[in-house]
């Protein structure tokens, strides 16, 4: 692996947040480059993951993201009939992991057949889910309406699965932790070719390496090649990407997802579970929003993000709420404070400390 410093200084953007597991993170990694590559000849070449307990946020490179964003759209969005054949056959693919390849018992699929079955499902899957997810960050400004609300309707539809993949894996690795001595939470930092070799030859992974990294962790995967980073490497990796992207601490700069502005109290929410305040009107900051959010960008004045798209839920939810919101700013959540009063000009992408 290259030394840090070098990784750093490619064109990371923060692209999701979300509660998933390192196991989930581990697989994912290898896929974001292996099925993009094999479908299209283009793919993710440098993925980084920080693996806190009970949220991961991935990074992504500017450049890959640019190059397979506006290829998809010169093949996805061709015509408005063309939308619908992808549409209907990502929901078709929705539809069969959600009833059929989850619904099937885990011990179905801790066997060396099973878990094979299981990982062409999901490589099946992923094209699908790519080809959309991707080509909506990069639609022409003159995109026809009626193609882009197809885009939001299936977006929205397949937004629950890559949660279920995760809780499915979950039951997997919470199946076999006892046989490798480790606690179900634990088990679920296996990589997934510890879990294939576990399942394939009973080889037990290292139970103080698992429970190493149950603490706080990373993933850098390049090509596919997934490497496991300590606590350290991660902390260190983070803090030197952020130093490259950190250039003024009054003014946030993102991009508009629902036209308005507002002025009001920064409440940074990173679980919408745990929330000590947050009165109406005052402004969400997140990394991401998901729909257990709903409650309180229902309250907010504005909302802004990290990370996100033009059909990524923030946007999606604060143009049917009619909320200004400014998605993609990158590290919002961590120059605003709670209790900053700001004002969130989602005419120019642009938040200001008043």
């Amino acid at each position: 692996m290259k030394d840090l410093e070098h990784i750093s200084q490619l064109d990371w953007e923060k692209k999701w947040t979300a509660p998933f597991s390192f196991l989930l993170c581990s697989y994912v990694g290898e896929q974001y480059y292996t099925c993009s590559d094999k479908a299209w000849e283009k793919s993710f070449h440098h993925v980084f993951f920080v693996c806190d307990p009970h949220m991961v946020t991935c990074y992504q490179l500017i450049s890959d993201n640019k190059v397979l964003g506006n290829f998809l759209v010169s093949h996805v969005a061709k015509d408005i009939s063309q939308v619908k054949k992808f549409a209907q056959d990502l929901k078709e693919k929705t539809d069969n992991i959600l009833n059929n390849v989850l619904q099937q018992p885990v011990e179905n699929v801790v066997s060396k057949d099973g878990l094979k079955q299981f990982e062409l499902e999901i490589e099946d899957y992923l094209p699908a889910y790519i080809r959309f997810i991707r080509a909506a960050n990069y639609l022409p400004e003159d995109t026809d309406q009626d193609l882009i609300d197809i885009m939001e309707d299936v977006r929205m539809y397949s937004e629950p699965v890559y949660g279920f993949i995760d809780d499915y894996l979950r039951k997997i690795a919470t199946h076999i932790s006892p046989e490798i001595g480790v606690t179900p939470e634990e088990s679920t930092y296996m990589t997934h070719y510890e879990l294939r070799d576990y399942i394939d030859t009973d080889k037990i992974p290292d139970r103080d390496v698992i429970k190493e990294r149950a603490k706080s962790c990373g993933i850098y995967s390049h090509d596919g090649k997934v490497t496991v980073l300590s606590f350290e490497k991660t902390n260190t990796l983070k803090k030197l990407i952020l130093e490259q992207k950190i250039d003024d601490t009054q003014t946030v700069k993102g991009f508009v997802a629902s036209e308005g502005v507002a002025r009001g109290a920064v409440r940074v929410v990173l679980d919408p579970h745990n929330v000590a305040e947050f009165n109406d009107g005052d402004i969400l900051v997140a990394e991401m929003t998901r729909p257990e959010y709903v409650p309180l960008m229902k309250r907010a004045g504005a909302i802004v993000t990290d990370a996100g798209g033009v059909l990524c839920h923030a946007a999606i939810v604060s143009r049917e709420l009619g909320k200004p919101c400014v998605i993609g700013t990158q590290y919002a959540s961590e120059v605003l404070k709670d209790g900053d009063e700001v004002e969130v000009d989602a005419q120019k992408g642009l938040i200001k400390k008043i």
